[in-house]
């Protein structure tokens, strides 16, 4: 597999709007992917105990937690709340 360094993977996305798209929503998915582990592991969880806290399917936990799903607003609003955390979005 080749490795590319991160001004080819710009120049890259500067002449393909899709890539970029596609980029930027593979890292968000992984950023949640581990906010979500995060949170689940300082509970003190296990994937089974915690979806069932926050009222979703255990096999959408565990693809959060792979990256393999993307978590919808509405999903990362419901494990806050059942969480008693506040979910905060921010662009920079």
């Amino acid at each position: 597999m080749r490795k590319y360094d991160e001004d080819e993977i710009e120049r890259r996305m500067a002449v393909d709007p899709e890539l970029a798209r596609e980029y930027h929503q593979v890292k968000a998915d992984l950023e949640i992917a581990m906010a979500v582990r995060r949170l689940r592991k300082r509970l003190g969880l296990s994937r089974r105990d915690f979806a069932q806290l926050v009222g979703q399917p255990v096999l959408l936990i565990a693809q959060i937690e792979e990256g393999t799903a993307s978590a919808t607003m509405a999903q990362l609003v419901d494990i806050a709340s059942q969480t008693n955390h506040e979910l905060t979005v921010k662009f920079v």
